[in-house]
């Protein structure tokens, strides 16, 4: 994450661990971000201290390994997951089970990825 010239370098650490850093950096009013997945291939980031008028820049990176089908390669980037229905009960106690909600994109607008 870039903060104005500031470069936060990320590290991977037990998902307890992390919170609390984050937590308590958030608390000391320091800048911060924290990176959790949340299911498989969904992943929230949360962001701490960031002030009015900063300009963040925030990049991920991974690697997959690309198998060719038919000599065809083919990659997806999804940046944003849609509704999920859930196991849990709604809000109201029925036995239906309750959409999660996920962020979304604003309309018109598409990712900025840069492969």
């Amino acid at each position: 994450m870039t903060i104005g010239e500031r470069v936060i370098h990320a590290r991977i650490s037990k998902r307890e661990d992390a919170r609390r850093e984050y937590e308590q950096a958030r608390e000391q009013g320091r800048s911060a971000s924290l990176l959790e997945q949340q299911r498989p291939n969904v992943f929230q980031m949360n962001v701490a201290n960031i002030m009015p008028g900063d300009e963040i820049k925030v990049e991920l990176s991974y690697t997959e390994l690309l198998v060719p089908v038919d000599k065809v390669y083919e990659f997806v980037y999804p940046t944003v997951v849609g509704p999920r229905y859930s196991n849990r009960s709604s809000e109201n106690n029925t036995p239906f089970p309750a959409v999660d909600a996920e962020p979304v994109s604003s309309p018109g607008r598409g990712p900025d990825v840069h492969v």
